[in-house]
């Protein structure tokens, strides 16, 4: 009989991905065995527990939202801000739209105050968060004093984790058959961008 090779990033993805789904309490370790073909036996010596499982699986979900932001590149830093807000929001954007789960895990814990939560502000902010500085002093602290650093955040985040609802959402009530939210269309993604920027410089 020949033994199947435990394939510890298959385990990650595939678990990732439950979770991003069904939230953490949602998900078993049938739910996981079942996707991977890795007994449970052999999830608990790799991984310990659940627990420790869910959050390996956490970091490889943002190291591939870091992945997509660098393959696209920020723009440089002495840019005007309106142009490096922009150009920041597209690949963020685009990095969601590449990497679904990061918002969907955001929107199952989100929401209630856990362990996990706290787990989540501490290790699941993408890198380039921290090296984010307009030359606008005033906008700047806007941006780590009030909202709106989460309205800056959570509206792309919102936009593509509810993709689907808000697209069936607005084609009902447009009566057209599709709007471009989900998938989200480059149009759609710019007329984000061109709400958000004015909305961060304070020119609304």
């Amino acid at each position: 009989m020949t033994e199947i090779r435990f394939d510890r990033e298959r385990v990650l993805d595939a678990s990732g991905g439950l979770f991003a789904a069904r939230g953490f309490d949602g998900t078993s370790f049938r739910d996981i065995t079942a996707a991977t073909g890795a007994k449970r036996s052999l999830l608990l010596y790799h991984f310990g527990s659940k627990e420790e499982l869910w959050r390996l699986a956490m970091k490889q979900i943002v190291a591939k939202l870091d992945a997509a932001i660098a393959r696209r590149g920020m723009p440089p830093v002495d840019c005007p801000d309106a142009e490096k807000i922009g150009s920041s929001l597209r690949t963020y954007i685009d990095a969601l739209v590449e990497v679904p789960e990061y918002g969907q895990v955001l929107l199952r814990e989100g929401v209630t105050a856990s362990p996990r939560l706290e787990w989540l502000i501490a290790e699941f902010v993408p890198a380039f968060a921290f090296d984010f500085v307009l030359k606008d002093q005033a906008a700047n602290a806007r941006l780590r004093g009030t909202m709106l650093r989460d309205i800056t955040i959570g509206a792309p985040l919102f936009a593509t984790a509810l993709g689907p609802f808000l697209e069936a959402s607005m084609a009902a009530a447009s009566h057209t058959p599709s709007v471009g939210i989900h998938p989200m269309s480059p149009a759609r993604r710019d007329e984000l961008i061109d709400i958000l920027v004015p909305l961060v410089l304070g020119r609304n």
